[in-house]
């Protein structure tokens, strides 16, 4: 057919687990990043345990909190099986959460880090945000490959990852 070539079954895993594995690396390097940064000793008078309370809320920093997990949220929405399929959402968040406290912890032993509760809100917003896009470009697919289909009176195909993703 005419348009781009589809991918196969184990094409659209890899890039789905190429996505996802580069998320991760990037919220790491984002995060962590320079090593220099970390002592050897710990800085809990700096944790702000309140979320979206204390000190003054820096909304550029909220906002880049939740854009870096977007991608997270993204791509391990584009995963499912039958037995995750009804708790996709909860796994990719609970994952989202387990990522985000690490890293904060980390951050505990970081002179130029201040870890807060705010952030891990905004991470985990952060990737339900990239879980909806997820979900919404394969309604998106499904709805104009039935509005084809329709159009020129043929039997529809099944939309692209209609069968791992919508659900």
């Amino acid at each position: 057919g005419v348009g781009r070539a589809r991918l196969g079954r184990p094409g659209r895993f890899v890039m789905r687990l190429s996505g996802l594995l580069a998320s991760i690396a990037a919220i790491l390097a984002v995060t962590l990043l320079p090593w220099s940064n970390f002592v050897g000793h710990s800085h809990w008078g700096q944790v702000q345990w309140l979320p979206f309370y204390g000190r003054r809320l820096d909304w550029f920093d909220m906002a880049a909190n939740v854009a870096l997990f977007v991608p997270l949220g993204y791509f391990a929405g584009g995963f499912s099986s039958a037995r995750l399929r009804m708790n996709r959402t909860l796994w990719v968040l609970l994952g989202a959460t387990l990522l985000s406290t690490s890293v904060e912890l980390m951050q505990v032993y970081s002179h130029r880090r201040f870890p807060s509760a705010t952030d891990i809100c905004c991470n985990v917003a952060g990737a339900a945000l990239g879980l909806m896009l997820a979900a919404g470009r394969f309604m998106i697919l499904r709805d104009i490959n039935l509005a084809v289909a329709k159009s020129s009176r043929r039997k529809p195909n099944p939309p692209i990852d209609a069968q791992d993703d919508i659900r």
